[in-house]
């Protein structure tokens, strides 16, 4: 199932792989001739993935943040109107699950054993940063504000694309940590990189449920 050597032999740093059933495919599961349940199908899927992975390179399928994923995985849009470049059909009421998303592979990345301090937020800035660029910039270019506040949004957007740009480059090597660390604290009055990341979750939540689109 490994598509490519480059994909087999990726590094921790954001080089994260996924890979889902096709549930629309796959309605009738068995295991052994018997029905099967969706979670025993993961279990089994990752026991066979990371014995793959590490056969094929050597290394542990966990820690180079490799995965197998279902609708029931803490990392999957209950929504897949996600998964479209075309943001225009999410649904409201799944807005606080979509941002959960984004929280849960944050603090996933901080309480992970195997990553240092340094890369720890380096793949929380990426993560960040990817899901700023891939969801919340396109929910926040169909928001259209009227009145005053159209100054507010305009300096909001300002200082979250600021913010955006400081992740990414983080994310990216382009900044080291200490760097990316002070801009950010500079640009939010002291908060840390993870206490940002929340705050765009939270900016992610509301703009779905209550953006006000054409």
């Amino acid at each position: 199932m490994i598509s490519t050597a480059k994909e087999a032999t990726r590094t921790l740093m954001g080089m994260d792989f996924d890979i889902g059933l096709d549930e629309q495919m796959a309605r009738s599961l068995s295991r052994d001739g018997k029905p099967a349940k969706l979670n025993q199908w993961q279990k089994d899927a990752r026991k066979a993935w990371d014995e793959a992975y590490e056969t094929s390179t050597g290394r542990n399928a966990g820690q180079a943040w490799e995965s197998v994923t279902t609708s029931g995985h803490a990392e999957s849009y209950k929504d897949l109107a996600w998964l479209s470049k075309d943001k225009s059909g999410v649904s409201k009421a799944w807005g606080q699950q979509a941002a959960d998303v984004s929280r849960y592979k944050s603090w996933h990345m901080q309480n992970d054993p195997n990553l240092s301090k340094m890369i720890e937020l380096q793949e929380i800035s990426r993560s960040a940063a990817k899901d700023m660029q891939t969801k919340l910039d396109p929910l926040l270019d169909s928001v259209k504000p009227t009145g005053n506040s159209i100054g507010k949004f305009q300096d909001a957007r300002s200082h979250w694309n600021k913010v955006e740009k400081i992740l990414s480059d983080f994310g990216e090597n382009n900044i080291d940590p200490i760097t990316a660390d002070r801009r950010i604290r500079q640009l939010t009055g002291g908060k840390s990189i993870p206490d940002v990341v929340e705050d765009m979750t939270y900016l992610l939540e509301g703009t779905i449920k209550f953006g006000k689109r054409p």
